[in-house]
């Protein structure tokens, strides 16, 4: 933890990552977070955005980007103090946030995080894919990011 220009408490979060499941974690990058009364804030290369606004509410929607020049991208509250699982884990009450959603005949994005309370982000889905008319997938990418253990 340290404290930032503006006298508030930041968090450090290195993030790693691994290629398989039999290779060392490495260091993937450092973000830095400040959790205030009404917005969690995040520090990301440079960039700050705006993953969480409170309160939080259902179908709420807010300005990930407020706090940069980027174009705007709204995000909406899609479950609220839900019970969940994620195949590893068990979650009394989270939250699931729409990042971005969009399809057609030809293409399908998805964006969707979830958070548990008291650990934080739990599940990362991101699926951008490009298809034929008839379904097949000509290219594009479906990752998915859950949270396996944590101290």
């Amino acid at each position: 933890m340290e404290i930032d220009g503006g006298n508030r408490e930041t968090f450090i979060v290195e993030i790693y990552t691994r290629a398989a499941d039999t290779l060392p974690w490495r260091i993937n990058r450092i973000t830095k977070r400040t959790l205030t009364d009404y917005r969690l804030e995040v520090l990301d290369n440079n960039l700050v955005t705006v993953p969480l606004v409170f309160p939080i509410a259902l179908r709420k929607r807010f300005n990930s980007n407020v706090l940069n020049t980027r174009a705007e991208k709204d995000y909406v509250y899609t479950s609220v103090s839900e019970p969940f699982s994620n195949g590893n884990l068990q979650y009394d009450s989270t939250i699931s946030i729409l990042q971005f959603e969009e399809e057609n005949l030809i293409e399908q994005i998805l964006e969707v995080e979830t958070h548990a309370t008291g650990v934080g982000l739990i599940l990362r889905q991101h699926k951008d894919v490009e298809t034929e008319f008839n379904g097949d997938i000509r290219s594009g990418f479906e990752s998915e990011m859950r949270l396996i253990s944590f101290n």
